[in-house]
Order: C-alpha cells, then sequence, then structure tokens
C-alpha cells in the first residue's frame, strides 16, 4: 500500500507483499522534508507524526501476525510490525490486549506479538472479508490519528 515516504518504499509494504523489509532511511534520508536548517542537519523530518512511523521499523514494539492467506498451498502467517500506541489509540481489542491483559514478549528478545480479532463464523463474510488487503488501510487510519481523509485513494471497489 502507499508509503507516506514518497522517495522510498516502507518495510511495511515489503511486509505485506511477503518480501523482506526494505533497510531503514540511512540518516539525513528525510532531511530535504526538515522544517528548519538545524532539524534538516539532525536528520529530523518536517512532517512528523505518528503516520511518519507506518511502515517503518523505528521504535516498534510489537508484532501483529495476520493469518495465513486463504488458499496459497503452504501458506505461513505474515507478521507486521507496529507500534502499540498507535493501535492501542484506537482499538478497544488492542487496548484491551496490549495493556489490560499485558501481552508482552516471550523473553527471548523478541516483540509481543497478537493476532487480529477472530472473525464471527460466517463462510460468506470470511470468503469476502479480505484481511491481507484490509489490514493496511486499516493500520493507515490508525497511524493518521483516525482520519478518513487519510485513506483517500486506499479503499476502491476491488477492497469494499
Amino acid at each position: 500500500f502507499p508509503s507516506p515516504h514518497p522517495a522510498s518504499t516502507g518495510p511495511m509494504e515489503n511486509q505485506m507483499d511477503g518480501e523482506p523489509p526494505a533497510p531503514p532511511p540511512a540518516d539525513g534520508e528525510d532531511a530535504d522534508n526538515a522544517a528548519d536548517p538545524a532539524e534538516a542537519e539532525a536528520g529530523i523530518p518536517k512532517e512528523l507524526n505518528l503516520l511518519y512511523f507506518l511502515g517503518r521499523e523505528d521504535l516498534c514494539d510489537c508484532v501483529v501476525r495476520l493469518p495465513p492467506r486463504p488458499g496459497v498451498p503452504d501458506a505461513e502467517p505474515e507478521e507486521v510490525k507496529c507500534h502499540r500506541l498507535a493501535l492501542c489509540s484506537c482499538s478497544g481489542y488492542f487496548f484491551r490486549r496490549f495493556v489490560t491483559e499485558g501481552v508482552t514478549a516471550s523473553g527471548d528478545g523478541a516483540l509481543p506479538v497478537v493476532e487480529p480479532p477472530e472473525l464471527p463464523e460466517d463462510e460468506e463474510l470470511r470468503r469476502q472479508l479480505d484481511v491481507h488487503t484490509l489490514f493496511p488501510i486499516v493500520l493507515r487510519y490508525a497511524y493518521s490519528g483516525q482520519s478518513w481523509d487519510a485513506l483517500d485513494g486506499m479503499v476502491t471497489a476491488e477492497n469494499s
């Protein structure tokens, strides 16, 4: 899905396509977008907000494990690195999982892993709902501070 960084493909795009994540931008790569020269020198982007971190592994502190793609033989679950703050700020489900239930890492240095909520046992719903297409849209909504404007062009006839 579209990267918030026009100059490069973000790791999230690659993860969702099943490719290995791209390396993070080099220090100062976003300097052209900095608010002032001092910030540019420090590598601070002009548009610094939560959406800046969407698809980047900077400060990621959890993993959302998506189920294997249906109809793909030997498909493995897909793991998407995220930020708990972004997920918890807009979702009671993720708030409950991380804050109330206290989902934590396994202790071996791995990030805490959660799965999206289970879909109802409705074959028609499961057939129509592609979690792998929907999840990037949900993430963009979460990281944008729940702004519908941030989804402009992402919701199409094919994925709605």
